[in-house]
């Protein structure tokens, strides 16, 4: 714990804390999902859980893409070349890899010492799980982190494109959204052609880069329409995206609850992107927002929690399934599942 208070005391100048907060919520939402499949039931906990843990994911696939935006318009766009990429993959690998291979080593010995089914780990070493259903059984959050490694690989091979290179800022722009709207065609096709379900749509890497692009987008945004951003920051256009956005999730969850979401073409071709616009175009009030970034500060305990669980939100992630499943064997037969799922968490966040 000393050593996250001064990992935290050292970013705290540079982050964001509105950010933080969006961070946090996201993490919030996946331990929700995960801890009413795991340990609580009340009505209608399924339900809340499933779709608080899908937006949980959306939001970190669009937050993802909205912090590396800025890194891809000024770094990346701005003067493309082999050095550019390589130092583009280091530190972005630098931030992801190590600790994923670390608990990824430490999974595997644990399959193997109290003897589970074996699955070909390769794939999750060469983040091509997805790919095969069987295998996300093993380490199954990280079905997520195969569709953000291979955007990372993916995006700044974007600026290499004809019409994106040396074109101007709003050309740049509508290079992107040009490539998120190929990417929602193709989804189109593969839900005409295969009538994909939505749990493989969702997994599918190159479907999903739309997500992390409108974020990309977003950024771009920021940067060179500087307009529209401030427009987006007005408390009167916050109110329309938000209620869109809770409609939007009044929608889906209605879908969900009566099991014909995978027979909703409309929701499998669009409600990914649909969701991530809503859900981003709400980031520059967000980062901005008085409340939030001056006034909640000045609460150092609330703060610090927040601050907290966003800087750990990816160990959190990573590390979390397998001690619900740990604390779930070991205790199931002692305690109450209430009593199991607070030491759950306590662990999750500990370790």
């Amino acid at each position: 714990m000393l050593a996250h208070s001064m990992f935290s005391s050292i970013i705290d100048v540079r982050r964001n804390f509105g950010l933080d907060f969006v961070r946090a919520i996201a993490i919030l939402l996946v331990l929700f999902n995960h801890t009413v499949n795991y340990f609580l039931t009340f009505p209608l906990s399924t339900l809340l859980g499933d779709v608080s843990g899908i937006y949980g994911v959306e939001i970190f696939f669009v937050l993802s893409g909205y912090l590396i935006g800025k890194i891809f318009f000024t770094k990346v766009l701005h003067a493309p070349s082999k050095k550019t990429l390589k130092t583009f993959y280091i530190r972005r690998w630098l931030r992801t890899l190590p600790l994923y291979y670390i608990l990824l080593a430490i999974f595997i010995l644990i399959n193997i010492m109290f003897g589970k089914e074996q699955v070909f780990y390769l794939w999750h070493a060469l983040f091509l799980q997805n790919f095969f259903p069987s295998v996300l059984k093993f380490f199954s959050v990280s079905w997520t982190l195969a569709i953000e490694e291979w955007f990372y690989l993916f995006l700044p091979l974007i600026a290499f494109l004809p019409f994106m290179r040396h074109a101007s800022a709003k050309k740049q722009l509508v290079g992107v959204g040009a490539i998120i709207g190929v990417i929602i065609l193709a989804r189109a096709i593969t839900v005409l052609t295969f009538d994909s379900t939505f749990d493989d749509l969702r997994k599918n890497i190159p479907l999903r880069f739309d997500s992390l692009l409108i974020g990309v987008l977003l950024a771009g945004v920021k940067l060179h329409g500087k307009r529209v951003y401030e427009e987006l920051k007005k408390p009167v256009h916050v109110l329309v995206i938000s209620t869109l956005l809770f409609l939007f999730l009044v929608f889906i969850t209605a879908i969900y609850k009566n099991q014909t979401i995978d027979a909703n073409t409309f929701v499998k071709i669009y409600g990914f992107p649909l969701g991530s616009l809503l859900i981003g175009l709400l980031f520059p009030f967000l980062e901005n927002n008085t409340f939030l970034n001056l006034k909640i500060t000045q609460v150092p305990f609330f703060a610090n929690i927040i601050r907290q669980i966003s800087i750990l939100s990816y160990s959190i992630y990573l590390i979390h399934l397998t001690i619900f499943d740990i604390c779930r064997a070991a205790l199931q037969n002692i305690l109450s599942p209430v009593v199991i799922m607070s030491v759950a968490l306590v662990l999750v966040y500990l370790l």
